[in-house]
């Protein structure tokens, strides 16, 4: 099979990089295109009666040679009295502007839909991935694809229109980098940039009905935009994102932007932004702590209820940051002082470390650390002000407000990855 790139580049030259690429050249006509220099690229003798029908060479002469620039033809058409183009306080050159987005939305949607089904069929027969033909068809997608974001750019919107346009511009973008991340993933035969490219696209997705909401919002009052529900980025802090599911759906879209939306590296997006990854809320019901000494029923309106487990009735679960977090003797009165998170798989020391931080009180300091390789774990002791004020009875003979995180290894050292934190109140043992 030869190299996909190869194959795009080719079509990239024959198609013009502006036809409906999907059909063959005989089947070309004008509305198939979106200038007169791409359909004069594709202008052969299998189509000329169809592009060129008096024969001076030069096809479709009533396309414009600029995207969103109305040709000759068009003009006549549009043509208006300046009353009726000021209707309703709209220019021109916005409703101009509105055309031709909607003609990019539909060309983005069709060619998309295409690219869906052509992964559909492969995702049932990988063997697809390999075949020419199917090749040369998801190619020429992602040529239109590639067109529309080119056009996109060239669009003249007015300053009201301008917030349109920045969601516009970011929908094609995503697009483009998606169709890349695409071109790798076949040639390569390498899940994880097809996974990346799919990321990206349902994130312009998202972002095409924020796109949708504004251009309707304009038609109907063009001095009173609407706000984007999803961030178009890139991001700077964590708040701006409504909750958790909005920046785990940016962060799938945009891994480069790690540092800011993830800093503790645990694949995880801004956790405090709103609920944690199984969608349970994270309310900070008491900003005091994350979990250790909160009642059980301050556990609930931050955690959302217990899930259902295999475990004994003594043992009440949660959905929550990082994993299944399990409770001895939970009540609703009663104060937290003893659970255990659980991680889905098992991760490094570090990223443990910065989970279990997110149940802590606020005001915890940690006092020492060391391993433990004959029970293969590290423990750390630390101690908190705030919990040894707001809690009695179980400290024996520990100063109050002292507890331990135990970080329980799936291997027989240190270096090894952490399966599972105990986390309650005690001395240093």
């Amino acid at each position: 099979m030869r190299c996909f790139t190869a194959i795009l580049v080719c079509l990239l030259f024959v198609v013009g990089a502006g036809a409906s690429a999907a059909a063959p050249l005989s089947d070309f006509t004008c509305d198939d295109f979106s200038t007169q220099r791409a359909a004069q690229a594709a202008l052969s003798p299998l189509n000329e009666e169809a592009l060129d029908p008096d024969g001076d060479g030069i096809a479709c002469e009533d396309l414009s040679d600029t995207p969103g620039q109305s040709s000759s033809r068009e003009s006549q058409d549009r043509d208006r009295d300046e009353d009726e183009d000021d209707d309703g306080d709209i220019t021109r050159q916005e409703r101009q502007y509105i055309d031709d987005l909607n003609d990019g939305l539909i060309e983005l949607g069709e060619a998309s839909t295409e690219v869906g089904e052509q992964f559909t069929e492969a995702s049932k027969d990988p063997s697809l991935f390999l075949d020419e033909e199917w090749t040369l068809q998801t190619a020429a997608q992602f040529v239109r694809i590639q067109q529309v974001a080119e056009d996109a750019r060239a669009l003249d919107p007015s300053d009201r229109q301008g917030h349109i346009q920045e969601l516009w511009l970011a929908v094609n973008d995503l697009a483009e980098t998606a169709v890349d991340e695409y071109i790798v993933g076949i040639d390569s035969l390498a899940p994880e940039s097809l996974e990346m490219g799919a990321a990206r696209y349902v994130y312009a997705g998202l972002l095409v009905g924020d796109l949708i909401a504004a251009r309707d919002a304009f038609n109907e009052d063009p001095n009173d935009p609407v706000e984007p529900e999803h961030v178009i980025g890139p991001v700077e802090e964590c708040n701006e994102f409504d909750d958790y599911d909005v920046a785990q759906d940016y962060y799938a879209a945009h891994p480069e932007e790690q540092e800011t939306i993830d800093p503790d590296f645990d694949g995880l997006a801004c956790e405090a932004a709103g609920s944690d990854p199984t969608g349970a809320p994270r309310a900070k019901v008491n900003p005091a702590s994350g979990g250790l000494g909160l009642t059980g029923s301050e556990w609930k309106a931050a955690y959302g209820n217990p899930i259902e487990t295999e475990f004994s009735a003594n043992v009440t679960s949660f959905a929550g940051a990082g994993g299944r977090v399990d409770h001895q003797g939970f009540s609703d009165d009663g104060q937290s002082i003893q659970f255990t998170i659980n991680f889905e798989e098992p991760v490094a020391l570090d990223v443990a470390q910065s989970v279990a931080e997110k149940y802590f009180p606020a005001d915890t300091k940690l006092i020492r650390e060391y391993s433990r390789p004959s029970l293969i774990q590290n423990v750390a002791l630390y101690h908190s002000t705030w919990l040894g004020e707001n809690m009695s009875g179980p400290w024996l003979d520990a100063e109050p407000g002292s507890f331990l995180a135990i970080y329980h290894w799936e291997g027989e050292s240190a270096s090894t990855r952490i399966g599972s934190v105990l986390i309650g109140v005690s001395h240093n043992p």
